[in-house]
C-alpha cells in the first residue's frame, strides 16, 4: 500500500484542505462575520416592518435592493458552512438557514412577482388593480396573504442561528476531543465506543433534540395557529357599496339597461338623498369624536344616479345642502390600473369590490363583467399591522428563547447531567475497571441530587467501584490497569510484565499470632487499627499499600528512572534528587509509624484488655519489625480466570522479607539494606548505624545492613495533630517548611520531634565504641572488637546488634583464612 498522501478531488493533500478549511472556520466565527450575520438576520426579521411603518413608496426601491443582500448573505453562508464546518450540510441547521433565506423571497416584489406570474398567479398588485377575477378570488387572496403573513415569521429560526454562533466553538472542541480519542483509540470496536459513549456528545445531541422540537413546535404553533383562527372582515365599505349600487342603479331608465326592464322598478332615491348617502360613504371610517378618517376613500366606481345608473368614476361629491364639494377623487390613486404615479403601495390601499348576485350566479345573462368599486387609503392601518408584526416577532421570539432555554436546563438538569454523569461513569469503568471515580463536591443542589431517579445508580455503581479499587489497593489497580485491554475492559493475563525500581518496605507485627489468638473475633479489629496507622503514615510520605497478609504488610515507593540527559540540579526536578527524596520519605515513613502505634490511644487501649493482660500482662505493646530494601521488581498480574492478584516478582522483595526475619539475629526493629541507605540524604544517613555486612545466596553480591536506632520512648503530640504529619520541635517552631520542600522532606531529620526524639536518649560514645568493633570485626581482628564491644554494651546492655556480632565471635573464635568479612543473612 502507498504511503504516499491521499488527495481529495480538488488535487491538494488532505492536510492543506483541512488546513484551508480551519481558515474558512476562523473567518466565519470571527467577530467582524458574526456581527455582520447577526445584522443581517435582525435586518431581515424587521425591514419589512420597518419599511411600511416610517418610510413612503419612495424607498421601497432601497429595501428591496437591501433584501437581496440580505438573501445573498444568507446564501453565501450556507455555502461556506457547508464547506467548512463538519456535519452542517443537509443538518438541521442546514435546513433551518435554507428555510429563513426562502422566507425571504415574498419580500422581494421583482422576484417573488415573476414566480407568482409563472405558476399562473396574479401579481402582488392584484388586490388594488381591477380584473375581471376580482370579486370571486378576492378571499382567496386574503388567505394566502395571511398564509405568506404567517410564512414570514419562519425567519425567526435565525435567531437560532445566533445561538450557534455563540456554542460554535465550544461545540467545535467537543468533536474535536472526540476526533482525538477516536485517533488514539487501538480498535474500531473502540473508536465506536468512544463515538457512541462519549458523555458529552450524549448531552450534546439529546439537548440539540429538544430545542430542535422546541423550535419546531413554537413555528408550528405561529405559523398555523392564526391560518386556523376564523377570518375577520370589515364588510362595511363592501356593504355600503351594494347600496350605492342600487341607489345609483335605481334611476335607470333605459330598458336596455342591467333589470332596468324590470315592471317593479322604481325611483328609490332623490338628489338630495343620493348626495347624502354617497357623502356619508365618504366619511364611514371617521370616528365618532370627529377626527380626520383612518381610512379614506381614494376612487368610486359605481351606477351614477344623476347618469341615468350608468357606471363610471364619480370624480367628486357635493355636500348634501350643495354649498360645497365634500369628496373628490384622487386623481394619481384612481382608476381600474393604479399608475406608479400614486404615493402609496398596494398594501397600503383597500379595493371594494361588489357583483350582483344575478350576474354571479348567471340569472341573467351578459352581465358578468358588473362589478362596482371602491379604492380606500389604509395606510393607518398598514402602519399599525407593521408595528403590531414587530411586537408580535419580538414576542414570538421570546418565546422561543425562553421555551428553549427552559426546556434545554430542565432537560440538562432532569435527564441530561444525570445521564452524563453515569455514561461517563460507566465509560470510565468500561476503560478502566479500576480507576479511581472523583466525587463531587457538595453544593446546594447536592440534596435536591439525591431526589433524582438516577442518583442511587449513580452511587451503587461508584460504591461498588470504590470497592473494588480499595480491595486492590492505589497500587493494585494501578498493576491491574496495566493489563486491561484498553477499551475492552478485559483483563490479559498474558501480557508481560513492568520492570520497575521500588523502595520495598516490609512490616511485621512479630506477636500478631499470639495477639489473634487471644482476641480471636477481634483480632480484625485490632490488626485495622494497626492498618490505619501503617497505611496513613505511607501514603503521607508517597508511599502505595501494595499487600496485607497475616499481620505483615508490604509497601513499595515506585523510584523515576535516570538516564544520562537528566541535569545535575540540586532540586526535585532531577530524577536522581527525587530518587533521594523517596527514599527519605520511606524512612520518615517508618519512623512515623513506630512513633503513631506507640502514642494512638486506640491501640494502647489494648493494654488493658482482660485477655491480652492474661496473656502478656500489663506491658503489652504491639511488636513491628520493619525492612527497607531498594532493588528491581517485575509488576505483574498472577493468577487464572478463577483469581488474581497484582503482584511484584523479585530477588529484592525476598530481600525485605529476610530483613524482617533477621530480627531474630540482631534484635533491631529497623533494618535497612545498604541499597537502599545509599540512597539517603547526608542528614537521613547521619541518624543510621551500620550493624554487619551480609549476603543471600539468590544475590551475587554482598552488602551493608543498617539500622535506625531508636528508645523506648512515647513521644506526645499536640491535640490538632494528624496520623503522619510532621511535629516540629518546640525550639524550631518558628522555622518556615516550605522553605525546604524544594529539596524534599530532608528537613524532616533537623524538624520532626519525633525522629530526633527517638534518638534522643542514646549516647555519642556508644555509636564511637560499636563503630570500632564494627571495623575491628570486618577486618578480622576479633579479640579488639571484643574489647570495644563490652565498652558498647556498657552503654546499652541489651544492644542487639552488639550481642549478634559478640555472639557469632565466640561461635567461631577466630576468623577463618578465606573467610569473606560477611555472614549469611537468615
Amino acid at each position: 500500500m502507498s504511503t504516499s498522501a491521499k488527495k481529495p478531488r480538488s488535487g491538494r493533500p488532505e492536510d492543506e484542505d483541512t488546513k484551508i478549511r480551519q481558515r474558512l472556520r476562523d473567518i466565519l466565527d470571527g467577530k467582524l462575520v458574526t456581527l455582520l450575520m447577526t445584522s443581517a438576520t435582525l435586518w431581515a426579521l424587521f425591514g419589512d416592518d420597518i419599511r411600511l411603518l416610517t418610510t413612503d413608496k419612495d424607498a421601497d426601491t432601497a429595501f428591496y435592493v437591501s433584501y437581496v443582500i440580505m438573501l445573498g448573505l444568507f446564501i453565501l453562508d450556507i455555502f461556506l458552512n457547508s464547506i467548512a464546518v463538519d456535519d452542517y450540510k443537509y443538518s438541521f441547521f442546514f435546513w433551518l438557514d435554507i428555510i429563513a433565506a426562502i422566507s425571504l423571497i415574498p419580500d422581494i416584489p421583482f422576484f417573488f412577482n415573476y414566480i407568482t406570474v409563472l405558476f399562473g398567479g396574479l401579481p402582488y398588485s392584484a388586490d388594488v388593480t381591477v380584473n375581471t377575477s376580482t370579486g370571486e378570488s378576492q378571499s382567496g387572496q386574503n388567505i394566502a396573504k395571511k398564509v405568506l403573513k404567517s410564512f414570514r415569521l419562519i425567519r425567526l429560526v435565525r435567531i437560532v442561528k445566533l445561538y450557534k454562533y455563540v456554542t460554535k466553538r465550544d461545540t467545535e472542541e467537543q468533536e474535536m476531543r472526540l476526533k482525538q480519542a477516536q485517533k488514539l483509540a487501538k480498535t474500531a470496536k473502540q473508536a465506536a465506543m468512544n463515538r457512541e459513549m462519549d458523555p458529552t456528545r450524549l448531552g450534546k445531541i439529546l439537548s440539540d433534540t429538544t430545542t430542535r422540537r422546541v423550535i419546531i413546535v413554537v413555528l408550528l404553533m405561529v405559523i398555523f395557529i392564526p391560518i386556523m383562527q376564523v377570518l375577520e372582515t370589515d364588510n362595511a365599505p363592501k356593504y355600503g357599496l351594494q347600496q350605492l349600487f342600487w341607489m345609483g342603479w335605481s334611476s335607470c331608465t333605459n330598458t336596455d339597461q342591467f333589470l332596468c326592464d324590470d315592471p317593479n322598478n322604481i325611483n328609490w332615491e332623490t338628489s338630495f338623498g343620493w348626495y347624502e348617502l354617497v357623502y356619508r360613504y365618504t366619511l364611514c371610517t371617521i370616528e365618532t369624536d370627529g377626527k380626520s378618517a383612518q381610512y379614506p376613500l381614494l376612487w368610486m366606481y359605481l351606477p351614477d344616479y344623476f347618469q341615468n345608473g350608468e357606471i363610471h368614476e364619480i370624480r367628486s361629491i357635493k355636500k348634501s345642502d350643495l354649498s360645497g364639494i365634500a369628496w373628490t377623487q384622487d386623481e394619481n390613486c384612481s382608476g381600474k390600473t393604479v399608475g406608479s404615479e400614486c404615493n402609496l403601495r398596494d398594501v397600503e390601499m383597500l379595493l371594494a369590490v361588489y357583483t350582483p348576485d344575478e350576474c354571479k350566479d348567471k340569472t341573467v345573462s351578459g352581465c358578468e363583467n358588473l362589478q362596482a368599486y371602491a379604492r380606500f387609503d389604509i395606510k393607518t392601518q398598514s402602519e399599525n399591522d407593521a408595528l403590531m408584526n414587530i411586537f408580535t416577532t419580538l414576542f414570538v421570539g421570546l418565546i422561543l428563547t425562553v421555551a428553549a432555554v427552559m426546556f434545554t436546563a430542565d432537560t440538562q438538569k432532569i435527564l441530561i447531567g444525570p445521564i452524563t454523569r453515569m455514561v461517563l461513569i460507566i465509560k470510565t469503568l468500561a476503560d478502566d475497571p479500576l480507576k479511581r471515580i472523583e466525587k463531587e463536591e457538595k453544593t446546594e443542589d447536592s440534596d435536591i441530587r439525591k431526589e433524582e431517579s438516577t442518583y442511587m445508580l449513580e452511587e451503587t455503581v461508584a460504591k461498588i467501584s470504590a470497592l473494588l479499587q480499595l480491595s486492590f489497593g492505589e497500587d493494585g489497580a494501578d498493576i491491574l490497569s496495566k493489563n486491561i485491554t484498553s477499551g475492552e475492559g478485559e483483563l490479559n493475563l498474558m501480557r508481560p510484565g513492568n520492570k520497575v525500581s521500588l523502595v520495598i518496605q516490609v512490616i511485621k507485627v512479630e506477636n500478631f499470632t499470639l495477639v489473634s489468638e487471644c482476641l480471636q473475633e477481634e483480632s480484625h479489629i485490632f490488626i485495622n487499627k494497626l492498618s490505619n496507622v501503617i497505611h496513613t503514615c505511607c501514603k503521607e510520605w508517597g508511599g502505595l499499600v501494595s499487600k496485607n497478609i497475616q499481620g505483615s504488610f508490604l509497601l513499595v515507593w515506585k523510584l523515576p528512572e535516570v538516564s544520562e540527559k537528566d541535569t545535575d540540579e540540586d532540586d526535585l526536578s532531577n530524577p536522581a534528587m527525587q530518587r533521594t527524596d523517596l527514599a527519605n520519605r520511606a524512612l520518615v515513613s517508618t519512623i512515623k509509624t513506630i512513633a503513631e502505634i506507640r502514642r494512638s490511644a486506640e491501640i494502647q487501649a489494648y493494654k488493658v484488655h482482660p485477655r491480652i493482660i492474661s496473656r502478656f500482662g500489663p506491658t503489652f505493646s504491639p511488636d513491628l519489625t520493619i525492612g527497607i530494601h531498594i532493588g528491581w521488581a517485575i509488576e505483574g498480574v498472577i493468577g487464572s480466570d478463577f483469581k488474581i492478584d497484582p503482584a511484584y516478582l523479585s530477588p529484592h522483595i525476598s530481600v525485605g522479607y529476610n530483613l524482617v526475619e533477621a530480627r531474630k539475629e540482631y534484635g533491631c526493629s529497623v533494618l535497612m539494606s545498604e541499597d537502599f541507605y545509599g540512597y539517603l540524604s547526608v542528614k537521613a544517613k547521619n541518624c543510621c548505624r551500620r550493624i554487619d555486612t551480609v549476603y543471600v545466596n539468590y544475590l551475587p553480591n554482598t552488602f551493608g545492613l543498617y539500622t535506625f536506632d531508636i528508645t523506648e520512648k512515647e513521644l506526645p503530640a499536640p491535640d490538632t495533630h494528624y496520623i503522619g504529619k510532621l511535629i516540629k520541635l518546640a525550639k524550631l517552631d518558628a522555622v518556615n517548611v516550605e522553605n525546604f520542600q524544594h529539596k524534599g522532606v530532608d528537613y524532616m531529620f533537623t524538624l520532626d520531634s519525633d525522629i530526633t526524639g527517638l534518638q534522643q536518649d542514646i549516647p555519642q560514645h556508644f555509636f564511637d565504641s560499636f563503630r570500632h568493633a564494627y571495623v575491628d570485626y570486618i577486618s578480622g581482628q576479633w579479640e579488639e572488637a571484643k574489647e570495644f564491644l563490652e565498652k558498647a554494651l556498657t552503654d546499652i546492655h541489651e544492644d542487639g546488634p552488639s550481642l549478634s556480632i559478640k555472639r557469632y565471635i565466640e561461635e567461631k573464635g577466630k576468623p577463618a583464612e578465606d573467610w569473606p568479612k560477611s555472614r549469611e543473612l537468615y
